[in-house]
């Protein structure tokens, strides 16, 4: 897997031929080995499982080579003395800065303080948890209207 892997989202095979793509379906890998008992049957792969955190199977049994496109979500970077930034200092600043404010209160032992921050916390959470759902992080194929309405801008200024 590439060293970023975070999860799979989908594998396509390429016909190397053809160009003709193809999407697998994600299955158990019990049932890769059901349905791929003779390991000598070989044909167009139909099916991926997940083996081990670094290592996916297909069934059947590849008959020629096959260019795999993997499409996966990626560990986010992390802070460092060259890469001062991260998806969350700059898609969602709010929670970053209320839930180091609520950490830092809680030292100071100001319990108004902490709740207050706290909630804001939450709700920038909320918000968040929202917006990622509304951007379509679910199965794309099972429906394709958007469940939580995003806010978006104008687009004629007013």
């Amino acid at each position: 897997m590439p060293p970023d892997f975070a999860f799979e989202r989908g594998v396509q095979i390429k016909d190397q031929i053809t160009n003709d793509r193809t999407w697998l379906d994600q299955r158990d890998t019990t049932f890769i080995d059901e349905y791929n008992v003779d390991r000598s049957d070989t044909g167009k792969p139909k099916y991926y499982a997940n083996w081990d955190d670094n290592t996916l199977i297909v069934a059947p049994t590849p008959d020629a080579a096959y260019e795999i496109e993997l499409w996966y979500n990626k560990t986010p970077d992390r802070l460092s003395s060259t890469n001062t930034t991260t998806w969350l200092s700059t898609n969602a600043p709010e929670v970053l800065i209320y839930g180091t404010v609520v950490e830092a209160f809680s030292y100071l032992k100001n319990p108004t303080y902490v709740q207050l921050y706290d909630q804001k916390y939450a709700q920038a959470m909320q918000f968040l948890a929202q917006t990622q759902m509304g951007r379509k992080r679910r199965d794309e194929y099972a429906d394709g209207v958007l469940r939580i309405p995003l806010r978006s801008v104008d687009p004629g200024g007013k």
